[in-house]
C-alpha cells in the first residue's frame, strides 16, 4: 500500500511545516496551491513535497484535482492546518504493512476555538473520511463544507 498525501493551500507559510512533518508515513505529498503570495510554494518544495500550481475550483473540485494528480491510488488528504497525531501516523504505517481491509478510513478530527481544542458537546471526535482509494471515493459538496464519499467499505481509525 503507497500513499500520497495531498494539501491544498493558498498562503500556508504558516501551518504547511506542521503539516508536512507529519506527513512520514506517506510515500508522496503532493501540494496543489492555488495563487499564494506568500512563501507557500518554497517551503513545499524545500521539504521535498511536489508542487502543482492550479486556479481554484472550490474546496471539493481543488481536493478532487489534488486527488486525479496523486501518483498512488490511496491518498491521505489533511488541510495545511491540520496535522496527524503520532498514534493515527502509527496506524498508517500498520495498514502499510497488513494491507487495507476497507476502502476508505474515518480519522478523528479535533476543533479549535480561540485557540483552545472542542472536546465536549459532540465536537470530538468530528470523524472524517481522509484516508481513501481515490478508484472508490471522491469529494463532493458545494463551494464549501466538502467531504468524502466512498461508494466502497468505510472503516475507522482511532
Amino acid at each position: 500500500m503507497t500513499i500520497s498525501a495531498t494539501i491544498i493551500t493558498r498562503n500556508e507559510e504558516r501551518n504547511l511545516p506542521r503539516a508536512i512533518e507529519s506527513l512520514r508515513c506517506c510515500d508522496e505529498i503532493l501540494v496543489v496551491d492555488s495563487g499564494s503570495t506568500d512563501r507557500t510554494v518554497e517551503i513545499a518544495e524545500r521539504y521535498g513535497a511536489r508542487v502543482i500550481e492550479a486556479n481554484w475550483r472550490g474546496y471539493a473540485g481543488q481536493k478532487n484535482y489534488a486527488s486525479d494528480q496523486a501518483r498512488h491510488d490511496w491518498v491521505l488528504s489533511i488541510d495545511a492546518d491540520e496535522a496527524l497525531s503520532e498514534d493515527l501516523e502509527g496506524e498508517i504505517w500498520a495498514l502499510k504493512k497488513n494491507g487495507p481491509a476497507f476502502d476508505a478510513y474515518t480519522v478523528p478530527r479535533m476543533a479549535q476555538y480561540l485557540g483552545k481544542w472542542i472536546l465536549h458537546s459532540g465536537w470530538y471526535p468530528d470523524r472524517k473520511i481522509r484516508l481513501f482509494d481515490r478508484r472508490k471515493a471522491r469529494w463532493v459538496g458545494d463551494y464549501v463544507h466538502e467531504s468524502v464519499f466512498s461508494d466502497g467499505r468505510v472503516g475507522a481509525l482511532e
